[in-house]
This record gives structure tokens, sequence and C-alpha cells, in this order.
């Protein structure tokens, strides 16, 4: 999307976003096809896609619509999580106070949310974000939630399929007839892979590979929204 808000719209855009958070009302966006978007009043409402129609910026293109329908799956997923007022609140406040801040926080979610196609990263990513609200509790902060975007935006959905794999049964040879999920992994840090080699590690475990800390948290974070 074009770089055109100046901060005013930047911080209404992001208010808006975080008290939609807020409210209380729930509905299932994922199931529903692209067409059920073709509603402007839905699109007007989505702080980012409204500004632009107000601002004669877009129209409801395939695109956009892709967009409105991972816009309201991201709500929803953190909606269903619990997260206070008052946290929001003082969320809203240190945005307003940090322009600078407030624009990347935006930006990388606009980032994000235009470019999944799949409604299980969206979730991810939701759940991401929601352990960046809640830092203060089990959470993450901001530069651990980038890395973390970064991370879940290089995995395939089989990757982390193959990670919750390992979590529950160990890597051990056989299991994985492809290493590549394994390898992409490694790279990530998010396992330590034995170049297809049974080894062993911790305390009487063994396998070709062993999820590394990093991969501990990532798993946690993307999974329930909290890091421990």
């Amino acid at each position: 999307m074009d770089n055109i808000y100046d901060n005013n719209e930047y911080s209404k855009a992001m208010k808006a976003i975080l008290m939609e958070i807020g409210e209380d009302t729930v509905k299932d966006y994922g199931e529903m096809a692209l067409d059920a978007f073709l509603d402007d009043n839905m699109l007007k409402n989505i702080p980012v896609i409204g500004t632009l129609i107000n601002l004669g910026k877009c129209g409801m293109t395939i695109k956009n619509l892709q967009f409105a329908k991972n816009y309201y799956i991201f709500i929803q997923e953190i909606r269903n999580k619990e997260i206070s007022k008052e946290k929001l609140d003082k969320h809203i406040e240190e945005l307003k106070n940090n322009p600078k801040r407030m624009r990347k926080e935006m930006e990388t979610l606009l980032i994000y949310l235009e470019q999944y196609k799949e409604i299980e990263k969206i979730k991810y990513m939701a759940n991401i974000y929601y352990a960046f609200l809640i830092s203060e509790l089990k959470g993450i902060n901001w530069d651990q939630a980038l890395i973390f975007f970064e991370i879940l935006d290089r995995l395939l959905l089989c990757d982390i399929e193959d990670l919750k794999k390992i979590k529950r049964k160990g890597a051990k040879p056989g299991v994985f007839n492809d290493h590549s999920g394994l390898l992409r992994l490694s790279a990530l840090g998010l396992l330590q892979y034995f170049n297809g080699k049974e080894e062993k590690y911790g305390h009487n475990k063994s396998g070709i590979a062993q999820v590394t800390s990093q991969g501990e948290i990532f798993y946690r974070v993307i999974t329930s929204g909290k890091c421990c």
C-alpha cells in the first residue's frame, strides 16, 4: 500500500485498530468468501482501507478484499484472548507520544496483513502481536516481535508442522523423508540439525534434530500468544 499517511492519519488508524481489538463482538470471518467483503461499507469501516478509499487512493480490488479478510481474521484472533482496555489505552498513548514508533508498528502490520494468503499464518501473526501487547506479563518486546514476524514470513506451513511434530514426538531417523523443512527451521535458529545423523542430547534423548530455546519460545508464541 502507498505510504501516504501523515502522523495524524497514522494515529487515527492505529487507534482504531487497537480499539477494535478491545471490542466484545466476535464474528468468524475465516470461512467467509472474498465476495462477502464487496460491501463498500465493510471496507470503509477498516481503518486503513477506509482512509485510502476516502482519499480516493484505492478501490475494491481483489488484493484489497483479501486484505479486508486478513484484517478481520487478525482482529478476531486477538479478541479471542484476554487483554484489558487499560492495556490497549496505555499502548495507544505510548504510540501517540512516539510517532516514529507508531509508523513502524503500523507499517509492519500492514505489510504482513497484505501479503499473507493462508489463514493459519494470519492467526500465528495475531498471536505474535498479542504476545507483544501483553509484554509486561508473559509476552515479548517489539524487537522480538519483529524477529518472529520475519521468521514466520520465511517459513512454510509444513515447516511449522515439522516443528510441532519434533516437539511432540522427537526427530527419530526415518520420520522425515524430506529434510528441507528441517534445514529451513535450522537456518532460522529454531532447530539444531545434526546433518541427518542421530545424536544424543538432553536427558536420555536422541534424534536428527532438537528444538532450540528460540524454537521453543517461537512455537509457544505463535500457538498461544505467550512465551512462557
